[in-house]
């Protein structure tokens, strides 16, 4: 039996990505370009006009570094993992890339080695007669890739080319990427909503606030980062629940709670929702 395991989609299909950027400071734009024009000082025709085209200057600006960079990126990163797929069979490892395919043998693998950073990223270095393939974080299933890797090691009794500790350290790390990323994907729709409706709270607070740039500012400001804190602060918790059902003896750590997920977004987004309504009214009082 064989499965083929290919790079998650924001990375096969990048253009999402460079969308989703310009996306956000278009609506950054357009809310700094409204609550300006709150301001009395821009009552005046020839001001509205001059800080319109000052906007869209810095806009058209942001924008050609974002689609610049966005460019280097795809041609010295994003295209190659387009064609990169691995799949594993009982005789060993079909590595496809941009180059061609190359089938490894499990009998010439000569190492495995796990240069990672512990649930932050990393890859597997596979070592083998000829050269070696590197396999980041980033790919779907990297978990099970990892897991089935090494019980078709164990089968051709390849066990000496791995250290039981630094593989299951790494398959930590690999099982925690493929979870964040499933709940990133899961949450994402949502995720834009929760962002849109707490720009729209922040625009009505800012127009409460007094006449003071730093105040605007701080408003709007925070109804882009509330819901970005509200993921980090759910992704820390739910990392660490998962960290307590690891067990090295029997080689498995724990799958997705989604019900445990749901309540802790939840919770987080209420806890942070007062707080940032809390901070608006204290802005209105200063």
């Amino acid at each position: 039996m064989e499965k083929k395991y290919v790079y998650r989609k924001h990375l096969r299909q990048p253009e999402k990505i460079y969308q989703g950027f310009l996306a956000f400071f278009l609506i950054l734009f357009l809310s700094i370009i409204i609550v300006t024009f709150q301001y009395e000082m821009f009552k005046d025709k020839k001001d509205i006009i001059f800080v319109i085209g000052i906007g869209f200057v810095i806009f058209f600006a942001i924008t050609i570094m974002i689609s610049v960079e966005f460019l280097m990126l795809y041609l010295v990163l994003f295209r190659r993992f387009k064609k990169i797929s691995l799949t594993l069979n009982d005789e060993g490892i079909s590595y496809s890339n941009s180059k061609g395919t190359k089938f490894i043998k499990y009998e010439d693998i000569i190492g495995i080695e796990f240069p990672s950073i512990k649930y932050t990223g990393g890859w597997i270095k596979i070592r083998y007669k000829g050269g070696n393939i590197r396999v980041t974080v980033v790919l779907e299933e990297i978990g099970d890739f990892i897991s089935s890797l090494k019980n078709k090691l164990d089968e051709h009794e390849k066990t000496n080319l791995y250290d039981e500790k630094k593989i299951f350290s790494f398959y930590k790390t690999a099982k925690y990427s493929d979870n964040s990323w499933g709940r990133l994907y899961d949450n994402i729709r949502k995720l834009i909503i929760v962002v849109l409706l707490s720009i729209c709270v922040a625009f009505v607070f800012s127009f409460f606030n007094k006449n003071i740039v730093i105040l605007k500012t701080l408003a709007i400001l925070l109804g882009y980062i509330v819901p970005i804190i509200v993921f980090f602060i759910s992704e820390i918790i739910i990392g660490r629940s998962e960290a307590k059902h690891f067990n090295q003896e029997r080689f498995t750590v724990t799958e997705r709670d989604k019900v445990f997920e749901a309540k802790v977004y939840k919770n987080c987004l209420i806890f942070i929702g007062i707080l940032t309504i809390v901070m608006q009214l204290f802005l209105l009082i200063v």
